[in-house]
């Protein structure tokens, strides 16, 4: 084989090795890639360590939002709020890096709105800030919102 043919073939193996890499990196999260990790949450830039010891099924859960907290840090990107449960005297916290559902949690926050959540507990909670939870505080990933106009 002439050289100009395996200049060609390492070429055309070179591009087929790239493409791979960039596909691969899609499939795996690379928020770089624009890919998507976990159920139903957009585009993150989280350590994946915050997708493990997820329950396998969402709950729901009636409150009243009484914080939100944003962050912006190469660990994570998005928020967490903390929920008082609607007829109980416990609060939970869910955490989003889904401006949508961010959006939803400060509405609800600012209006005093009942807020219905659908999401996975951890059972083991990550913390996305250095510190911990609360002990017996309850964590989950949220997947959806409903805001209600009810108070």
């Amino acid at each position: 084989m002439s050289k100009g043919k395996w200049l060609v073939v390492l070429g055309i193996v070179a591009l087929a090795v790239l493409m791979m890499v960039a596909v691969s990196s899609a499939q795996v999260g690379n928020p770089r890639a624009g890919a998507t990790m976990g159920p139903a949450l957009g585009n993150l830039h989280v350590n994946p360590a915050v997708f493990e010891n997820l329950s396998d099924h969402t709950v729901q859960l009636f409150g009243h939002v009484t914080l939100v907290n944003g962050y912006d840090s190469d660990m994570y990107k998005g928020c967490h709020a903390l929920i008082k449960l609607r007829g109980e005297n416990k609060t939970i916290a869910v955490l989003t890096e889904a401006h949508r559902m961010q959006t939803l949690l400060q509405s609800a926050l600012v209006g005093n709105k009942l807020v219905s959540v659908h999401a996975f507990r951890y059972s083991i909670p990550p913390t996305v800030s250095p510190g911990s939870w609360n002990a017996g505080m309850e964590v989950y990933l949220l997947e959806r919102a409903i805001l209600y106009n009810q108070r």
